[in-house]
């Protein structure tokens, strides 16, 4: 079981939250974190792996602001977020741009945690799982057999909606479909309250907002712990 907390770009104090998360008994559940760039320069010693939460679509050269895997590799960072309906919105981040992304992740040996959603449009035209599959036919290579996957619904972060736990876990059955070896994550406006119901259909959790208070974090681990 996963959980990954994606920290989005809200500071924090990383090594009292990793201090916190630490002070806690041996935990069943692999528990990710995913910092701003800024704190992974830090290089913290951490018991939990560190996810970047981007990479860039070029290797190294005159690439102004861009940070290429290879550099992420060596501040310690064992993941990688890609496709993040953020980073597609408001990045304009096409197949194109994502493949170029996951193979230079491969390439360096970080494993890449791949987001993919549905448009509310989408999801009211039962166009879902339809959607779902070209987004990840599209990005992850044939011969890569055990991906990471991130299933967001684009109309449920931030929204406080989420999918019933029947058609998740419909969703997450037919990814496992294309990607017998695949790990399925739910994310989209988890929180202490729902989260053990939505792991329970999953092999995991991307977690955001709700990730930056360290105490709220705690609970919804505690509630994976359970399971």
């Amino acid at each position: 079981m996963y959980l990954v907390a994606n920290f989005k770009a809200h500071s924090l104090d990383i090594e009292a939250y990793i201090k916190r998360l630490s002070s806690l008994k041996t935990l069943k559940t692999k528990v990710v974190l995913a910092p701003p760039y800024p704190y992974l320069l830090q290089k913290i010693p951490s018991p939990f792996p560190l996810c970047s939460q981007d990479v860039s679509a070029f290797e190294t050269g005159p690439y102004t602001g861009e940070v290429p895997a290879h550099l992420l590799k060596s501040l310690g960072a064992s993941y990688c977020l890609i496709g993040h309906s953020e980073r597609r919105r408001l990045f304009h981040e096409d197949k194109e741009v994502l493949k170029k992304k996951f193979t230079l992740c491969l390439n360096e040996g970080l494993q890449p945690i791949f987001c993919v959603g549905e448009t509310q449009e989408e999801h009211e035209k039962n166009l879902t799982l339809a959607t779902i599959s070209h987004q990840l036919l599209d990005v992850i290579p044939p011969t890569f057999s055990s991906p990471i996957i991130a299933y967001e619904p684009i109309w449920s972060i931030g929204s406080g909606k989420i999918p019933e736990a029947s058609t998740i876990a419909a969703l997450v059955e037919n990814i496992k479909k294309l990607f017998p070896n695949a790990l399925v994550l739910y994310g989209g406006s988890v929180n202490a309250a729902n989260a053990k119901n939505l792991a329970k259909v999953a092999d995991g959790l991307l977690v955001g907002s709700a990730s930056n208070n360290i105490e709220t974090f705690i609970q919804i681990l505690q509630q994976l712990e359970t399971l």
